[in-house]
């Protein structure tokens, strides 16, 4: 192994002077890894497998005293750790003989600690000398660059520079500001007359005598009694075309194009306050000739501020655009300095030390000696560890197969919502013994209602709960004064609870008002088996549907219900199966405020996707992971083909997760 602290490229052609060195290593960690090969090479394990010896380090492996095969069970066993942000090192040394390792810890620390005066010797010092010439001409050069950009630049000192530009800019706007103002209140007392000879330039002659103004004051007096002859003719009725009338217009174009010949020759008589009578200012045009050379003096200055502001901003643009470059210069010239000076005084430190006879210093100190040996077993709890980590995967992977691929059913609302594409208007769970063999069960439809009507503790929230969302759709719809409202319950399977349900909703809805609510039972097996309430026969639809023969179908308070098996029984040869058919002109004409229909589960053969188009709504039970979703979402697709608006119902719902990280309200 080779030590390389750094490279030295040299320069090429006759100025081989010049040379570049870098360091190799990338700051204390590559120091420290330096250390670490030192520690690790093979010349540092067979110096300590001579000193220990190598027939007690061979021992355990079949003996021998061969000194580099110690020396490669040695390095094989070195471990060096060097802790992050630290300089600190942890040596372990692993060895079958417990009584080796801390001999051995020992003897290499003490070998460690020569090499590293041997590899380390002489290096410093030329290291030093080098970087105090580089850093020499480093800064040499930075200086150059500094002065270059401050001259170019016409500056010494930046920031001094900056406030005297910004302080003769805000003198020389304000001083602008000023001279516009004044010029813009001379030109306004001017007008037009003098903004035209400003134009003009300095070609206008500004003065006039007093013949000037006499001539001018007659034209006007001339002028005056023409217009005032011409508007006496032409009120006395004389037309354009009469002699006289001509000549006074032609008069006064002339005395108008000779008037105007005096105006441009001098422009200070329109400024004049002459009136047709002669009366004027015969200083006038004295004046009015101070006025326009005030102005073209301040015009004079704006211009010249304008250039100078300018010539400032420029100057000072130019500086900012070099201030990053010489603050950039200016901090390389500090660091390059501190670095210089820090080389320099470690040279004469070293020569100090080597002049008075200071002997060989090591900067290596022991925080702790070698700890006595234990039996490692880092690989067996990394074995474990490995099992473990398995059987977690294992399981994630097998939850994530039932989740995905296994069991197929509807847990949650959210399932229900993505697979179906309908609304869930309620979650039910699975609450208690009680209620769930009460949904599980198929009841005596007359005993379910009483039951859930008298206030089952379980189920009786969820039903009310169920009640409140069913009218708020009608009302939502506008069918909340609608008479009857035809409300159907079904599901893809038997168990789903759709009796129970049914019986609870309409005792819920009874409370509500004093409309009256009737069930009525589609469901065959559970029609036959449970049309008998207290000894006596159910009432059938039809029946139930004519306000003198309901009486026995009361169950309580605006509460009644019927059996589609009983109608069947009784009028065998005038119902068909599907006989609420035959009698939904007379369901729809019935005084009940809601009818209830405990439906059959939806099938391929069932009647209920065709009885679902008569609904008003349909509630299909989806029960929570027992439901299949290809099946829920074949019957959603049979009942919507039919025209039926089909929402959802989430019974027997359990939670998996605390009520803190649960999504349900």
């Amino acid at each position: 192994q080779l030590n390389v602290p750094y490279v030295m490229d040299r320069g090429v052609g006759p100025n081989q002077a010049d040379s570049m060195v870098q360091r190799t290593d990338s700051g204390a960690q590559g120091i420290i890894n330096t250390e670490v090969s030192i520690l690790k090479s093979l010349d540092v394990a067979s110096n300590v497998a001579w000193i220990v010896g190598p027939q007690k380090i061979l021992a355990k492996r079949g003996g021998g005293s061969d000194i580099m095969s110690a020396a490669g069970m040695i390095c094989s066993g070195i471990e060096a750790d060097a802790s992050q942000h630290s300089s600190v090192l942890t040596i372990t040394f692993r060895h079958p003989d417990a009584a080796v390792v801390q001999p051995v810890l020992n003897t290499l620390i003490e070998v460690y600690k020569q090499k590293h005066l041997e590899v380390h010797e002489g290096l410093l010092d030329d290291y030093y000398k080098k970087r105090r010439d580089d850093l020499k001409q480093q800064l040499e050069t930075i200086q150059e660059n500094l002065k270059g950009l401050k001259k170019n630049a016409g500056v010494l000192f930046v920031d001094d520079s900056k406030h005297a530009y910004q302080s003769q800019i805000v003198r020389l706007q304000n001083e602008m500001l000023d001279a516009q103002r004044e010029l813009e209140e001379r030109k306004a007392v001017m007008g037009v007359a003098g903004q035209s000879i400003i134009a003009k330039g300095t070609n206008v002659d500004l003065t006039m005598g007093p013949d000037q103004i006499e001539e001018y004051t007659t034209i006007l007096a001339e002028l005056n009694t023409i217009k005032q002859t011409e508007r006496e003719l032409m009120r006395s009725g004389y037309k354009s075309a009469y002699p006289m009338l001509l000549s006074a217009r032609e008069r006064k174009d002339r005395l108008t194009r000779e008037k105007d010949g005096l105006v441009a020759k001098y422009p200070a008589l329109a400024q004049m306050n002459i009136t047709g009578s002669g009366a004027g200012t015969n200083g006038i045009g004295t004046g009015f000739a101070a006025d326009v050379a005030d102005i073209k003096r301040l015009v004079a200055r704006v211009a010249k501020l304008d250039s100078q502001l300018s010539m400032l901003q420029t100057n000072a643009i130019k500086v900012l655009e070099i201030e990053p470059q010489i603050a950039e210069l200016e901090l390389q010239r500090e660091m390059t300095s501190t670095n210089l000076l820090y080389y320099s005084t470690s040279i004469e430190h070293q020569r100090a030390s080597e002049s008075m006879g200071a002997g060989k210093v090591i900067n290596i100190k022991v925080f702790q000696s070698p700890t006595p040996p234990a039996r490692d077993d880092s690989k067996m709890k990394k074995k474990l560890m490995t099992v473990f980590g398995g059987c977690v995967g294992a399981g994630l992977v097998l939850a994530f197969l039932i989740e995905m691929l296994i069991d197929r059913s509807l847990r949650r609302r959210v399932d229900v919502e993505r697979r179906l594409k309908i609304p869930v208007l309620l979650n039910i769970p699975a609450i208690g013994r009680g209620t769930a063999a009460l949904l599980n069960s198929p009841p005596n439809l007359k005993e379910t209602a009483l039951t859930i009507g008298a206030g089952n503790p379980g189920l009786q929230e969820y039903t009310e709960g169920l009640r409140e969302r069913v009218m708020t759709h009608f009302e939502v719809k506008n069918m909340g004064d609608k008479k009857p409202k035809l409300v159907g319950l079904t599901s893809c399977g038997a168990g789903a609870g759709v009796t129970t349900l049914a019986g609870g909703l309409a005792a819920a809805l009874s409370k509500t008002g004093n409309g009256n609510v009737l069930l009525v039972t589609m469901n065959p097996e559970k029609g036959v088996a449970h049309s008998f309430y207290n000894g006596k026969p159910g009432c059938g639809l039809a029946q139930v549907l004519e306000p003198s023969r309901r009486g026995e179908a009361q169950v309580q308070d605006n509460l009644y219900v019927a059996s589609l098996e009983v109608e069947k029984r009784e009028n065998a040869s005038k119902v068909s199966r599907n006989g609420v058919t035959s009698l939904m002109p007379k369901i729809q004409g019935s005084d009940y405020d809601y009818i209830i229909f405990d439906m059959p589960p939806v099938s391929e053969t069932s009647s209920t996707p065709r009885m679902a188009s008569h609904m008003d709504m349909v509630l299909l039970v989806v029960e929570s992971e027992k439901t299949n979703q290809h099946k829920a979402q074949r019957a959603n697709t049979l009942m919507q083909d039919s025209g039926a608006t089909v929402t959802a119902v989430l019974n027997k719902y359990r939670k998996y997760v605390p009520e803190k990280l649960g999504q349900d309200l």
